[in-house]
């Protein structure tokens, strides 16, 4: 989860924003992954590029799901902690695949996130799917350079 300190809003806020908040720092104090999610949106025929920081792979899921209707996600990336990625300092790694695997023995769901060079990681599901008969499923394929996935 991301949380910021009320010294950090940016004030005023503009005159066509006043529901928006808006922060020039935010703060993390778990040390586990998060993503940089970056969405492309058309509306009323205008075409407009988001980020997004999410905290964490249920909100990542469940922004993968509801982007669709209004636009497309074109790159995921993951920040990644020393002790994920196996080095002395984070890591932002951009993401190839993201699939959902069944639960294994434990029972417990997960993500495996395949990132550059083919290294993977496996994260644990917020939420719990009956697996009876569930095969894993891709529900994120970066697009290749030429915009084509």
């Amino acid at each position: 989860m991301f949380f910021t300190q009320p010294a950090a809003e940016l004030q005023p806020p503009l005159p066509f924003d006043r529901h928006i908040k808006r922060w020039s720092v935010i703060e993390r104090e778990l040390s586990d992954p998060w993503f940089h999610v970056c969405i492309k949106m058309t509306e009323e025929k205008m075409e407009f590029e988001r980020t997004l920081l999410v905290s964490d792979v249920g909100y990542l899921e469940r922004v993968l799901n509801e982007v669709a209707p209004f636009g497309s996600v074109f790159s995921v990336m993951v920040m990644t902690p020393p002790w994920m990625n196996a080095s002395t300092h984070w890591r932002l790694e951009h993401v190839l695949v993201i699939t959902t695997i069944p639960g294994d023995q434990s029972g417990q769901p997960h993500v495996r996130l395949t990132v550059e060079h083919g290294k993977t990681y496996d994260l644990l599901r917020c939420k719990k799917v009956e697996n009876a008969g569930v095969m894993p499923q891709c529900i994120y394929l970066a697009p290749q350079l030429d915009g084509t996935t």
